[in-house]
């Protein structure tokens, strides 16, 4: 039984979505789908583990995008503050601002321009890097986007990822539903 499981799931591994998720076929010939195992019992498992995969893969791209969304606004403020920084600097005018030093904790600041003025980007793991504003408005900017097009490929990684899922859930009630059809016939046979 292990081998026509995992010989059903290469096959279905073999049918590719764009970013690599297995498509679920609509199987067409339930009885003969059936037949490809040694019971109807593990023709529903395998249903069932390829159903528990998809409901994975959904639940890890949600969780992803979630986090994407929510740091979506820290990048934009990144965006603005650069762009804010950029236009004091062509106009020679110093900027006055209030920044978060801590949870409800804020300071003023008075920053004056200069050509040599530079900005300090966290790029994680309590790493700051110092970068010239045209640079920095660069790294920001394509940082935006490219979290925008990471959410734009996970909702359609998502929306496919529940097409299958419906999918594996019809073809579970489709053999169920042929098993119960050939048992209430054979039963009708022998009576």
């Amino acid at each position: 039984t292990g081998s026509k499981c995992e010989a059903m799931s290469s096959e279905l591994a073999e049918s590719k979505h764009s970013s690599s998720i297995p498509e679920q076929e609509f199987i067409e010939d339930v009885a003969g789908y059936a037949k490809k195992f040694e019971s109807v019992q593990a023709a529903l498992q395998n249903m069932d583990v390829m159903l528990s995969k998809y409901r994975f893969m959904e639940q890890q791209m949600l969780a992803q995008r979630q986090a994407l969304v929510a740091k979506q606004p820290d990048l934009q403020r990144s965006v603005d503050m650069v762009e804010k920084l950029i236009k004091a600097q062509e106009e020679g005018e110093d900027v006055k601002t209030t920044f978060q030093l801590g949870t409800s904790l804020y300071a003023d600041a008075e920053i004056p321009m200069s050509d040599e003025l530079e900005v300090g980007l966290w790029l994680g793991a309590n790493v700051m890097v110092q970068f010239p504003l045209p640079e920095a408005y660069g790294l920001v900017q394509d940082n935006l986007t490219q979290c925008q097009s990471i959410i734009d490929t996970l909702d359609t990684d998502i929306d496919f990822v529940k097409d299958q899922i419906v999918t594996s859930e019809v073809n579970i009630a489709r053999i169920y539903n042929n098993d119960v059809r050939e048992r209430q016939a054979r039963a009708a046979e022998q009576d």
